[in-house]
């Protein structure tokens, strides 16, 4: 769980960083995609997001 902790941590760092240490409402579902990211990361060993593929090709 460490690592899960600390892929939140460093995700919202980054964001606050980004956004002068403030995130406004509207931008919470984009930081919280992003904070998905960094744990599926740390889940599964990627270091790359996931491809996204549109449907039937």
């Amino acid at each position: 769980m460490p690592e899960i902790r600390d892929a939140v941590a460093c995700e919202l760092h980054a964001r606050l960083a980004l956004w002068a240490e403030r995130i406004e409402l509207a931008d919470v579902p984009e930081v919280a995609y992003q904070v998905t990211l960094g744990v599926d990361r740390v889940l599964t060993g990627r270091f790359t997001p996931p491809r996204r593929t549109s449907a039937g090709r």
